[in-house]
């Protein structure tokens, strides 16, 4: 042990501390590390010889070193740590320091631990970009989930519709669909309109397209039952003027057996020209409504005219031969 020097001051861990202007843990690790001797008290408290503090901040730090000032109390075995003439424990001297500079170790610690440090904001940085990149994910897999949710939600609401249209023309179930495929739509029914909802509005929209087909209906039906009354008239008319024209025929026929019977006794020549005239007469002035009476006598009476011109004829003839004979 190192015999004690007598007026030698003794500076404990918080002295050296002050002295050197660094942390008490600084100098407790200089102290393990056997850079600067102590003695070990009966505490357990280190304490430093102020000649080995000096020659250590000379040496390793390059310092000068003004002592400072230590407040000593009026009885020094009440301070822990000051110098008094307590029995001390022997004096630990560690190994010889390292050749290189205390300074220049501490710059590569404080390298050393801003390289951690940047690995540590690297690897921060790195896992932050992760976290985000797994949050994207899981944003982009909810949004597609989402989306295959609408989409086929979509396409029930349609097949839900063409359901309702089973029974309807064809044509009016190609009206259905292609209104289900602009109507049903993400923005018509988002997932704020619960199913009910959506089978009431695709429902109204199917029996409006339901009430124009049947109005559509009506209207062609009103159509074809008029175009049906006018061929029936068409027909109609077609058969009365078949059937007048049948009985004007008739009638005219029959009048022309009355000139034939009434002209069996007249010279030949004159009894086919009054036929032919009467025939021609009863083509002019018969009806369909005619009875057979007035025919009869629209035949007589031309037969009567016809009659008296023949004998007016006869009468000028035989003047015309009495003025000869005279003559």
């Amino acid at each position: 042990m190192k015999p004690r020097k007598p007026g030698i001051r003794r500076l404990s861990v918080g002295d050296v501390a002050s002295r050197a202007g660094c942390s008490p843990d600084a100098v407790r690790k200089w102290a393990d590390d056997g850079l600067l001797p102590f003695r070990r008290m009966p505490g357990g408290h280190r304490q430093f010889e102020e000649d080995d503090v000096d020659e250590f901040l000379r040496q390793q730090l390059g310092q000068r070193v003004d002592p400072p000032k230590i407040h000593r109390p009026a009885d020094p075995e009440l301070e822990v740590g000051s110098c008094t003439d307590a029995p001390m424990g022997p004096r630990v001297r560690g190994p010889e320091p390292p050749p290189t500079s205390l300074w220049g170790d501490q710059v590569e610690a404080a390298r050393s631990e801003a390289r951690i440090l940047k690995a540590q904001q690297e690897g921060q940085a790195i896992r932050r970009a992760m976290r985000e990149d797994a949050d994207q994910s899981a944003q982009r897999a909810e949004q597609e989930r989402l989306r295959r949710e609408t989409e086929q939600r979509i396409q029930e609401l349609k097949s839900f519709g063409r359901n309702l249209a089973l029974d309807l023309p064809p044509n009016a179930r190609a009206r259905v669909i292609a209104l289900l495929e602009d109507f049903v739509t993400p923005r018509q029914f988002p997932t704020s309109v619960n199913n009910f909802e959506a089978w009431a509005i695709i429902q109204d929209q199917v029996d409006r397209v339901r009430a124009s087909e049947r109005e559509a209906h009506a209207r062609a039906e009103e159509v074809r039952e008029q175009e049906k009354k006018r061929e029936w008239a068409a027909l109609q008319q077609s058969i009365e003027e078949s059937r007048q024209q049948e009985q004007l025929e008739k009638l005219i026929e029959g009048g022309k057996r009355v000139a034939l019977v009434n002209t069996l006794g007249w010279v030949i020549e004159d009894a086919e020209l009054a036929r032919r005239d009467i025939e021609r007469e009863l083509r002019d002035e018969v009806q369909p409504d005619w009875t057979e009476a007035d025919v009869r006598k629209l035949v007589l009476d031309a037969l009567q005219e016809w009659g008296e011109d023949d004998a007016d004829e006869e009468d000028d003839d035989d003047r015309i031969w009495d003025d000869e004979d005279e003559a």
